[in-house]
């Protein structure tokens, strides 16, 4: 066996040792998921229509989804962030479209990406790219909003209501825009994604997300 692949293995043995798998779900050590939580993460297509919004979401947003989600998106996980990348794969794989189209992910405040060190939608979308599918960023904040997890439907709506604007008023697009989030609650933060592109002359065809509320 090769210097490096012994080296290699005693590294792997040694991270094994000082930083142990748990399972994302439960935290039992082992398995990125153990069974029992790998079972409550099974994908099966859900389609909601808020408005005439159509969003297509891989899973629930199950206990199990949470602590994925926030393994990933609030302490950088990477074996969590594959989770999340591969429950909005299955979302995107169940587009009925044949043509070529654009991913805008949903923007976070500047803030939120400051403390998290990056730009989490964005960053996943990047991994859902192919020959056919392109990632563009034209969304932004341009004024601060609230919290969203306490807030009800309406307040949702209210909160969100003109928030994002277009970076670039004329672009050259012509293909159709799927719109990418973690996880459609009450569908404020999409329809107002949405509204801003439209407003500004794009074609907004529907929206994916991992997690449906």
């Amino acid at each position: 066996m090769p210097t490096h692949w012994k080296l290699d293995s005693l590294w792997r043995e040694f991270s094994d040792l000082l930083f142990p798998q748990r399972c994302h779900g439960c935290s039992r050590l082992g398995e990125i998921l153990c069974l029992k939580c790998r079972s409550q993460y099974s994908f099966r297509l859900k389609l909601r229509e808020i408005g005439d919004l159509k969003v297509l979401s891989a899973t629930s947003f199950s206990p199990v989804s949470r602590k994925i989600l926030l393994s990933a998106k609030e302490s950088g996980v990477r074996s969590a962030d594959q989770l999340v990348v591969d429950a909005l794969k299955f979302s995107l794989a169940h587009l009925s479209t044949d043509n070529n189209f654009l991913l805008q992910p949903v923007p976070s405040q500047k803030s939120k990406i400051r403390l998290r060190g990056r730009s989490f939608i964005s960053e996943l979308t990047e991994q859902l790219c192919s020959e056919k599918v392109a990632q563009i960023d034209l969304l932004e904040f341009h004024r601060r909003v609230l919290d969203q997890s306490r807030l009800s439907a309406q307040e949702r709506s209210e909160n969100l209501a003109g928030a994002y604007s277009v970076r670039v008023k004329k672009f050259p697009i012509s293909e159709e825009i799927f719109l990418v989030d973690d996880v459609v609650t009450t569908g404020a933060t999409l329809l107002e994604a949405r509204r801003a592109l439209t407003a500004a002359g794009f074609t907004v065809a529907g929206a994916i997300t991992a997690f449906s509320a």
